[in-house]
């Protein structure tokens, strides 16, 4: 007698309640919770985060997977051409955390410019002096390197701030674009603002992006903000650049490694905000996922008539 089929959750931020709830009741049942990768044959369907690689060697060892959900905005971590090739079925969620990323980018701006996280720590050290620290937000130049959702929701918070906006995506013509002008290259974007951030998809074309050439093209004083995927940036060439003084800042969400061993170089960096991989969390973007993840599960199964 064969073992039940499963709906493995491996993405410890989903709610299994909450997606379940989406699910007819004769596939509820089969939802359960990994801890790590799971493998056999009895797993129908996985739902994976970015702490889950789904290589090709992840789908060897489950051959009766019929359907994988991507639960976070980013598909780098999940081998979508093996899936395929398999006869797996990869579904995405629905936008859940787009007001939450714009927000966490508009706030590390801010900090950038005006030194919140700088004058604090000097306070706390027994200072009381502004040291020349802060900047102007109204006029200030900012540039967005990707105009999806997240990008033109930074977009229009940082306009209602006064801030100059434009932006490089190769979806777009260059010219207006609503508040948001459109460089024709990414090079004059870098060279032309003074806070640079970054809103880009990983692929293997836009991973380490940002090494030492690009960097160097950066207006001296400037910021950079990583809100995306940590492997975009060299993080060795970015040390560079804070230590050499071509940018006055930088502030990332995201690491090269999540989270960092105690010696890993970027804690050193001078210059640096760095908050972890948190730019998408809020309550209500928990519970937007979980219930997009279940209802994405349910299209998928039903077109697929999987039954369990």
């Amino acid at each position: 007698m064969s073992d039940p089929a499963v709906i493995a959750v491996t993405d410890a931020i989903v709610d299994p309640t909450a997606m379940a709830s989406e699910l007819p009741r004769r596939w509820a049942g089969g939802v359960v919770t990994e801890a790590g990768v799971p493998s056999g044959s009895s797993v129908v369907a996985l739902l994976s985060g970015p702490g889950t690689d789904v290589s090709a060697a992840t789908l060897d060892g489950l051959p009766g997977l019929r359907v994988i959900v991507v639960t976070s905005m980013g598909w780098d971590h999940v081998d979508t051409d093996a899936a395929r090739a398999r006869g797996v079925v990869v579904v995405g969620v629905e936008p859940y955390c787009v007001d939450e990323v714009a927000e966490h980018t508009i706030a590390l701006v801010l900090d950038l410019l005006r030194g919140v996280t700088r004058l604090d720590e000097s306070v706390r050290a027994g200072s009381w002096d502004h040291a020349g620290v802060g900047r102007t937000v109204r006029g200030t130049t900012l540039g967005l390197v990707g105009l999806g959702r997240i990008g033109a929701a930074v977009a229009w918070r940082a306009s209602a701030l006064g801030m100059i906006v434009s932006a490089y995506d190769p979806l777009f013509e260059p010219g207006a674009a609503g508040e948001v002008h459109v460089v024709s290259s990414l090079g004059k974007l870098v060279s032309e603002n003074d806070v640079v951030s970054l809103h880009v998809p990983l692929t293997p074309e836009t991973k380490g992006l940002f090494g030492h050439e690009l960097l160097g093209r950066f207006r001296e004083g400037s910021y950079l903000v990583n809100v995306s995927r940590g492997e975009l940036v060299t993080e060795a060439a970015l040390g560079t650049a804070l230590r050499n003084g071509t940018l006055a800042g930088a502030a990332l969400d995201v690491l090269v490694h999540e989270p960092p061993r105690r010696d890993d170089p970027v804690l050193g960096f001078p210059r640096t905000v760095l908050t972890p991989h948190a730019a998408w969390y809020s309550p209500e973007a928990v519970d937007r996922l979980s219930h997009s993840a279940g209802r994405a599960l349910a299209r998928a199964l039903a077109e697929i008539e999987v039954s369990l």
